[in-house]
């Protein structure tokens, strides 16, 4: 039988990899689950296609948005119900859009990982769309559906925005 001296190495390395993805997964919000099932109480497929929604409006195009699972998305939502919200943004970083919501809604930082397509509470009462990515203390208001990464970028562009938020269904 001949020697594999770089097995040893292999498992290892495939072991360096599932930990830092399981880190990752964590560190994320995302669930740490080997199975493929969803993780314990999160939304079935069929939840999900029927999550509640909220509209984006940033010069010509129109985006849709669902509600993350937090009190200040809860708020928000109550918000929009009302009448559109008008948000003026300006860009940060290269990565990000912010601006005043012109009110406070419920924050319960915690350290996020935002993505390209998340839109989080800064600071109480800033709402931030994020084109880039980003690690920094944030609430989720929600996440940007059916557009690709280029394509929201490419929506958001150079500079100031202006968002307007309506409700969805």
């Amino acid at each position: 039988m001949r020697r594999r001296p770089w097995i040893p190495l292999v498992t290892a390395l495939a072991f360096s990899v599932m930990t830092l993805n399981v880190r990752e997964s964590v560190a994320t919000g995302a669930a740490a689950n080997m199975s493929g099932a969803p993780p314990a109480g999160a939304p079935s497929q069929t939840e999900t296609s029927e999550m509640a929604t909220f509209n984006l409006k940033v010069g010509d195009a129109s985006l849709t948005a669902t509600y993350a699972d937090t009190a200040a998305a809860r708020e928000l939502s109550v918000l929009l119900s009302g009448k559109p919200l008008t948000v003026q943004m300006r860009d940060h970083g290269g990565f990000e859009k912010v601006g005043s919501l012109g009110q406070s809604l419920t924050a319960g930082d915690t350290r996020i990982r935002a993505v390209i397509g998340d839109i989080m509470l800064y600071q109480g009462n800033q709402m931030v769309i994020f084109y880039g990515t980003n690690t920094w203390g944030y609430t989720r208001l929600g996440k940007i559906m059916g557009i690709t990464p280029d394509g929201l970028r490419d929506v958001l562009g150079r500079g100031d925005v202006t968002a307007v938020l309506s409700a969805g269904n």
